[in-house]
């Protein structure tokens, strides 16, 4: 027999049952309980267990007393879990999006059985440590010290339980509610996603704030937002209709018209977006980059073209004698400057990359002007400019014959624009540049004059 895990007043052991069963086996020592409540809460959580069948949620096994008067302690056997706590995942790194999903939707199956009891049951302590993940996968909910039934629908008066970030402001009021439970699931899920526990995350008006980097899709972004409301109106009612929407989620959380527009495949939608081609996206949950190579049509005319060019000039050299070498220098340099560009264009790439800290745009491995890095907290919005040839021809951008314009990106940063790309061939490879950022930020998509128009 080991022990899992202790308090002041109770322990939980990994014992053995008379049949040689793993079990966990809670202990309370009724002489170090601060008060009534704990012994309370510890009978409440064995009746509770009792009436309790589902494959992911511990069975009961047994209880009993051992010993008289002060030296009484009380004993609660139940199922083991053996596997990993969410906690302990975290220590790996935080978790990407899918894999947060996964989790949120096994969590609500569990919440949708027990708010369907009769009376319905309040955990009233979700957090990372009290969810283990079995070796296949299966996520378990443990741990129901905290909760109680819910005879009349809401816990009025009750005793203050529960983790205090995982906790929403009417359950630090003594009341809760079935969706108490959803905003500590959100709250949960939120650290798994970005390593920050959430009493990090509170406001000044004691909101869970998860603006900024979010690794997360908008509509996902959104369906937080709700799950992590201040005021309990604003969640979801039920798990059952917090399930449902997760299963929805390509249209939960959208207006009526972007709803619309996703039914009629709307490109335009933000987060609806597809991934132009030749575009790779690498997505390490804290960190989103997305890089393409600049090699084109272009890079192969401008190739021959400066061979042509530097080697018409060394014929003419060597047929004229040096003494024309000044006069022709200006030549030289402009076919120096189409052999650099044209030998970027086959080795160069660029790459956007967000994390926390840093929206950082790189030009390489030969060196290249552009190269931005911004802080990402100053970025109010970003928006597309279509830029005639007219006003943007040179030979970094010029993508004749295959064009008539390029498309450039850019950041408000503090009212002041701030150009992150240009010489853009493709508009669609702006526009999603564009939004995904908007989306990965959490900024609004705002309006500006002479920005690219949006498709749809």
């Amino acid at each position: 027999m080991r022990v899992l895990s202790q308090t002041p007043h109770s322990r939980m052991y990994l014992a053995r049952s008379p049949d040689g069963e793993l079990v966990a086996l809670k202990e309370l020592l009724f002489a170090l309980a601060p008060g009534a409540e704990e012994v309370e809460a510890f009978e409440r959580e064995s009746r509770l267990l009792r009436q309790l069948h589902h494959p992911r949620i511990p069975r009961y096994l047994a209880s009993f007393r051992v010993g008289m008067g002060p030296a009484t302690r009380l004993y609660l056997a139940q199922e083991y879990v053996s596997g990993e706590s969410l906690a302990g995942r975290l220590e790996s790194g935080t978790m990407q999006e899918a894999e947060a999903r996964d989790v949120l939707r096994q969590v609500l199956d569990v919440l949708v059985y027990l708010q369907g009891l009769v009376p319905p049951i309040l955990h009233r302590d979700i957090k990372p440590q009290n969810l283990i993940r079995t070796a296949d996968g299966l996520i378990h909910l443990i741990d129901f010290g905290a909760a109680r039934d819910l005879s009349r629908g809401t816990a009025h008066g009750a005793t203050l339980v529960g983790t205090f970030g995982y906790m929403p402001l009417e359950q630090l009021a003594g009341t809760a509610s079935p969706a108490s439970d959803l905003f500590a699931l959100g709250a949960t899920v939120l650290h798994l996603l970005t390593g920050r526990h959430p009493s990090e995350l509170v406001t000044e008006d004691y909101k869970l704030g998860i603006g900024g980097l979010l690794p997360v899709s908008l509509p996902f972004r959104r369906y937080l937002e709700k799950l992590v409301a201040r005021d309990r109106s604003e969640r979801f009612g039920s798990a059952r209709e917090a399930l449902a929407a997760l299963d929805g989620l390509e249209t939960a959380g959208l207006t009526v018209a972007e709803r619309a527009a996703v039914g009629r495949g709307d490109p335009s939608v933000r987060g609806f977006i597809p991934r132009p081609e030749k575009l790779h996206v690498e997505d390490s949950g804290g960190s989103y980059a997305v890089w393409w190579s600049w090699l084109a049509p272009r890079h192969f005319m401008t190739g021959l073209f400066s061979l042509f060019w530097m080697g018409f000039l060394l014929f003419f050299l060597l047929g004229s004698g040096l003494w024309v070498a000044p006069f022709l220098l200006l030549h030289f340099a402009v076919g120096a400057g189409l052999s650099y560009s044209s030998l970027s264009g086959f080795l160069n790439k660029t790459r956007l990359q967000l994390t926390p800290d840093a929206l950082e745009v790189r030009h390489g491995p030969l060196p290249w002007r552009g190269n931005r890095r911004l802080n990402p907290r100053e970025v109010t919005h970003l928006y597309c400019t279509r830029d005639e040839l007219a006003r943007s021809f040179g030979l970094t951008v010029w993508p004749w014959p295959f064009s008539t314009a390029t498309y450039s990106l850019h950041a408000v940063v503090g009212g002041r624009k701030v150009t992150l790309l240009k010489g853009l061939t493709e508009p669609d490879r702006a526009l999603f540049l564009e939004r995904t950022i908007e989306e990965r930020l959490g900024l609004p998509d705002l309006s500006v004059d002479g920005e690219l128009a949006r498709r749809g």
